[in-house]
């Protein structure tokens, strides 16, 4: 019985122990680390998977591989110290960090090595452990090049940089910093915020700072002024943040420091010259101001708001200064503003303009101004806007009377001129088509349609004629003082009407819409001059229809108390057209003024009919004035007259006779070779292209220079006949560009101008005949055969 429970022990003991070792087995075989057993000289006695796997390159199953080649990487260092300390226990592990190439990678490990005993406590066998540490070892050396980049940079700034304790102590500062305050970096780090601030920067420094620590805002920049270690002071500008730690609690101070004192000392200096230049200009009577173009505020100086007429005191906004200037030159004044403020200009400002001065007196003022653009090499956008401004009202009054006086005797001589030359071109013009449908007339060769036209054309063009001279004999009467104003019982409503209809054919062709608007509070009848009102409104919105090309034009009428007699008429022309020039509005009711004077004007007219009306409105008790629009497209901001007279009460019920103009005439045509007709006026064209086309010429037609010059050279002419006065380009400058072009085909000019310097002119720019319209059938004929035959 002994024997055998003696034997029964025994097989538990074998048992357990073939358990032990095969969940040793286990735990070895398929640890995920790379495991090696060694013998007591290093030599591999058993590897693991994952030794095999990390490690595939390096055969550990014969025997070969020994722990030492792992660890050392040359032969000549074998040596086995570690492993005596290892069975001596003077080390309890070995480890070591080393390269291995591995499937031709060089890549890091970890190298771990222990000793394994026997069950009696004896050294039996070596254990080693084997960690791939390539990533993490590169992510060390990449730490260590970007903190010794850091500190380079640290190091080597301009900058001061300082690390500061949450009580205020220096743990680390920047050589720079040390620097700025004549300290050497040890010295700095026994320091604390207090021994370098002045005493008058330490309350708000210390304010920024709890804020900044109670989270009221992320940093925050602040110029103040630090102690040096000699006691003298510099001027700095510090923007602090803070380091925070691993539980998201402000841990330390970060700052950044610049010395500012030269910019600080140059402002104060810039300051004085201001303050002593402002001291001058005051002396002198010269305002000056300075525009913060980002807060649109004007801060302006004593005399600057006398000037302007400002009572408020302190900065004003722009609008403010804007609302001064006159509204005449407002518009002008906002253009070179914007102009000025343009990257790409130099930046300057002078203008003359008027303004309204303290008491609403009228006032002429100089500004002269510079634009500053903050200076980043690439100029943007302005900051600021300074100059100065002066009263020059005698100044201009003086230079006014000096040069209209000078300029009088030249202005009416040129006056002369262009009205004898525009008078010759507008009676010349219909003149031409009378006698020409007359000959056409005379020759019996149209059919009844034809003549009809050609006698509506001469009627129409027949009363144009007695326009014209019906205004020349008007001025010579109101020159003489002789104009006589009737007063009769009219329908002011159906005279309004009236006028609406005499356009609104001629405005449906330029697709512009004619729009009445009349106040009920005018009375239906009233006592005037019929006559002089229709003659005021047909010449007021004719001029409106001339110089609008699209949009509309509003007749607005009004009444106003005049006395309890009478009544006041206010009647508006509203138009949607070119409008005018600063020029044009100070001469735009003084006789023979155009818009225009040149050969190219778009316009016709002979500038008589805003001045008479002007002077007739002045003998009817009113006026005429004008004003531009307000609108954003500049180019056809259109223009507004308005007409008031003084009527009285009406007598009787009246019915008034309607103006009868004829209707507009239409097209015709003409005779032999092929030529081209330069011509703008459709009466001409058709006159003259019947003439030649009643010849059997093939007869092409160009409205203007451009047109003509491109005409003639894509195709073959025999003759061009050029009219001189065209829009976009005259005859004159077509002429010169087809001959330097090296036209030779003949060229005749024509003209309504008769006078003798013309033909030198035509001469001078390459014709080589001259006519003078009106033309004379016989004589064109002759001259184009003359020519043709010359070439």
């Amino acid at each position: 019985m002994k024997v055998m429970r003696i034997d029964n022990e025994r097989h538990k003991h074998a048992v357990s122990s073939r358990s032990q070792n095969e969940l040793w087995r286990n735990t070895f075989l398929y640890n995920p680390q790379s495991l090696l057993i060694a013998d007591l000289n290093g030599i591999v006695l058993l590897s693991n998977d994952s030794f095999k796997l990390t490690m595939g390159s390096l055969d550990a199953s014969a025997n070969s591989l020994n722990i030492l080649a792992l660890i050392y990487s040359s032969q000549g260092d074998l040596e086995r110290s570690f492993i005596e300390d290892l069975i001596e226990e003077r080390i309890h592990e070995f480890k070591v960090v080393r390269p291995l190439r591995i499937k031709e990678n060089d890549r890091w490990f970890s190298i771990n090595v222990s000793l394994v005993k026997d069950d009696f406590g004896n050294a039996a066998e070596l254990l080693t452990v084997i960690e791939d540490i390539t990533e993490k070892h590169d992510a060390e050396l990449a730490l260590r090049s970007s903190e010794e980049r850091f500190r380079a940079t640290v190091n080597y700034t301009h900058i001061g940089i300082t690390m500061i304790t949450l009580q205020g102590r220096f743990i680390d500062v920047n050589p720079s910093f040390a620097t700025m305050l004549g300290h050497t970096q040890e010295e700095c780090l026994g320091l604390t915020i207090f021994d370098v601030t002045h005493p008058d920067s330490i309350d708000e420094t210390m304010q920024n700072v709890a804020k900044l620590i109670a989270g009221e805002f992320n940093f925050f920049r602040l110029v103040k002024k630090y102690w040096r270690k000699d006691r003298s002071w510099i001027w700095v500008q510090s923007t602090v943040s803070l380091i925070y730690d691993e539980s998201a609690a402000p841990a330390k101070i970060v700052a950044v420091t610049e010395d500012i004192t030269d910019r600080v000392r140059t402002e104060e200096g810039l300051r004085l010259s201001e303050t002593r230049a402002l001291f001058a200009a005051e002396a002198a009577n010269i305002g000056t101001w300075d525009f913060d173009i980002a807060s649109q505020l004007v801060l302006l100086c004593e005399v600057s708001r006398r000037i302007l007429g400002v009572e408020a005191i302190g900065e004003v906004t722009l609008k403010e200064i804007i609302r001064c200037i006159y509204q005449d030159d407002r518009r002008n004044v906002l253009r070179a503003l914007r102009a000025t403020f343009q990257a790409d200009g130099n930046g300057r400002f002078d203008m003359t303009f008027r303004v309204f001065a303290l008491g609403g007196q009228l006032t002429w003022v100089q500004a002269m101004g510079q634009t500053f653009f903050p200076d980043h090499g690439n100029r943007l956008t302005p900051n600021r806007f300074s100059g100065a401004i002066l009263n020059v009202t005698d100044q201009i009054i003086m230079h006014q009377e000096l040069k209209s006086a000078r300029a009088a005797a030249e202005e009416a001589n040129a006056a002369k001129t262009i009205f004898l030359a525009n008078m010759s071109h507008e009676i010349r013009t219909p003149l031409g088509a009378i006698l020409g449908f007359s000959e056409l007339l005379k020759s019996k060769r149209g059919s009844q349609i034809d003549n009809e036209h050609y006698l509506e054309t001469i009627i129409r063009n027949g009363q144009s004629l007695i326009g014209i001279i019906d205004d020349i004999l008007d001025i010579s009467k109101v020159e003489a003082g002789q104009i006589n104003i009737e007063e009769v019982d009219l329908d002011i409503y159906e005279l309004l009407v009236e006028i609406k209809g005499l356009f609104l054919e001629r405005c449906r062709e330029k697709n512009i819409r004619v729009n009445l608007n009349i106040d009920p509070s005018i009375p239906i009848f009233i006592n005037s001059d019929s006559t002089r009102v229709r003659q005021i409104l047909v010449n007021l919105v004719g001029n409106a229809l001339k110089f609008t090309e699209k949009g509309s034009i509003d007749i607005i009428a009004r009444s106003f108390v005049f006395s309890n007699f009478a009544t006041g008429i206010s009647i508006a022309v509203k138009d949607s057209g070119i409008g005018l020039s600063p020029d044009h509005f100070v001469k735009v009711f003084q006789p023979f003024s155009q818009v225009d004077n040149s050969t190219t004007r778009r316009f016709g007219g002979t500038g008589l009919g805003l001045f008479l009306s002007h002077q007739l409105a002045k003998a009817m008790g009113g006026d005429i004035t004008v004003r531009l629009n307000e609108a954003e497209n500049e180019s056809e901001v259109g223009c507004t007259f308005t007409f008031t007279f003084v009527a009285g009460q009406a007598r009787n019920s009246i019915a008034n006779k309607l103006l009868d103009f004829s209707p507009l005439s239409r097209s015709h045509h003409l005779q032999d070779k092929r030529i081209l007709l330069a011509e703008d006026a459709f009466d001409n064209q058709l006159l003259i292209s019947t003439i030649l086309c009643d010849q059997g010429a093939l007869v092409e037609i160009a409205q203007n220079g451009i047109i003509a010059v491109q005409k003639a050279f894509e195709q073959n002419f025999d003759i061009i006949l050029m009219d001189l006065q065209m829009p976009q380009m005259d005859g004159y400058q077509a002429t010169r560009k087809l001959r330097s072009s090296g036209y030779k085909k003949p060229i005749i000019a024509l003209t309504a101008h008769a006078m003798g310097s013309e033909r030198i002119k035509t001469r001078e720019a390459g014709c080589d005949f001259h006519l003078t319209k009106p033309i004379n059938p016989r004589e064109l004929i002759d001259t184009i055969e003359r020519c043709t035959l010359l070439h």
